[in-house]
This record gives C-alpha cells, structure tokens and sequence, in this order.
C-alpha cells in the first residue's frame, strides 16, 4: 500500500508533459510532441497579436484612395499599400503554421492506440484544421500556384468587385479574413479562441486517459 501511494504521490506532482512519459507506449517522442503542441498554441497567441498591432497601424497610416487618372498617385499608393500589408501577411502565415502544428501533434498524440478517445474528439475537428492547413499551403509552395505550375487551375477566378471582371485571387485581405483563391479564413481573435477550444477540449481528453493509464500502473503495485 504505502508503494502505491508514493507512486501516486509521484505521479500527481508532475505536469501533463511529464505524466505522459509514463503513460505512453512511446514516452518519449509523446512527452516532445506535447510539450509541442503547447509550444505552437501559444505561437498562434503571439502571431494574432502581431496581426492585430500591424492592422492598427495600417488603418492609422493608410493613405486615402489616390485619383486613379493621376498615375503617379496611384503608383505611390500601391507602393505604400504593399509595405504595410507585407508584414501582416508575413504574420498571417506564421499563424496558419501554427494551426497546422497544433493539428500535426495532435494527430500524432492521438494515434497511439492508449489515446483512442483524443483520437476520435480529434477527427470531429480535424476538417478545421484541414481548412488553416490549406491556408498555409497558400503561402508555400507558391510556384506551383504560378502560369505553367501543376496547381494553376486550383487558383480560382473570382469578382472582387461587383463593376470589375473575373480574375485570380493570388491572396488578399477582406475585412477580417485571409483570402486565397475563393476560399477565406478568419485571422482575427475569434479563429484563436476556436484554437483554443478545440486543443482545450483535446487536452482534456488526453489529461483523461492518462490519469485512467496511470491509475492502472498504481493498481498494478497492489496486487
């Protein structure tokens, strides 16, 4: 009895990352891949400060819609336009990395066989990360998007303008969400709270089973 409870003692003052050493078939590649996972959680917490900060600069210093029959104004104000946007975009897709992390140590958590309740509260989510995954494909692997690329045809014609014609949305901000193609993708505080919710709920999951897996290895000293 008194080596259960010190095993119990033990377990229950560690962290989660630390606990799951012990409850995992794979401990050690498990303990990285949470510890991961928190890692890029927090990530996406910072690149969504960053993009908000950068969009109050942008509105304060934005110049107003130069006469377009004037070619030097318009010339001036598309320079000006893609020096303010560069780095919100840069952040942007630092942000779809970090909800493509989060998926990818998710799924590699939730594969061991002992996880199999994260598992299937994972693929109840897994299409919204699919979607911020493609998000992050629309930054990389840009040249095949490109004239000649294999994906050239997967770049949509859209009208962005209700008085303009079609044309291919190579990327692009509207309001409050990352536009590529004809799909769109929320870069504001709401996006990071379902982040949050969905690896939230997957954490409980996991905390649920280890605490169970645990349990076993403290009954185990019982018998």
């Amino acid at each position: 009895m008194n080596k259960s409870n010190n095993l119990r003692s033990f377990y229950e003052g560690m962290d989660y990352h630390e606990r799951i050493f012990f409850a995992s078939s794979s401990g050690n590649a498990s303990s990285f891949a949470y510890r991961r996972l928190i890692q890029h959680r927090r990530s996406a917490a910072i690149q969504i400060d960053r993009i908000y900060q950068s969009a109050l600069q942008l509105n304060d210093t934005m110049p107003e819609q130069p006469d377009l029959n004037k070619m030097s104004e318009a010339r001036d104000y598309l320079r000006t336009t893609i020096e303010l946007l560069d780095p919100i975009f840069a952040d942007i897709h630092y942000y779809f990395v970090a909800w493509d992390n989060c998926s990818k140590m998710m799924k590699s958590l939730s594969r061991l066989p002992e996880f199999n309740e994260a598992q299937k509260f994972f693929y109840t989510v897994r299409k919204e990360f699919d979607h911020y995954s493609n998000g992050r494909n629309s930054f990389e692997h840009f040249d095949d998007r490109l004239p000649g690329g294999k994906k050239y045809a997967t770049v949509k014609e859209i009208r962005r303008d209700p008085k303009a014609g079609l044309s291919r949305n190579f990327g692009g901000l509207e309001g409050s969400f990352f536009t590529f193609s004809d799909k769109s993708w929320d870069v504001t505080s709401t996006s990071l709270a379902l982040l949050n919710n969905y690896v939230g709920e997957f954490l409980h999951v996991l905390h649920t089973s280890i605490d169970e897996l645990l349990s076993q290895q403290i009954k185990g000293e019982l018998k």
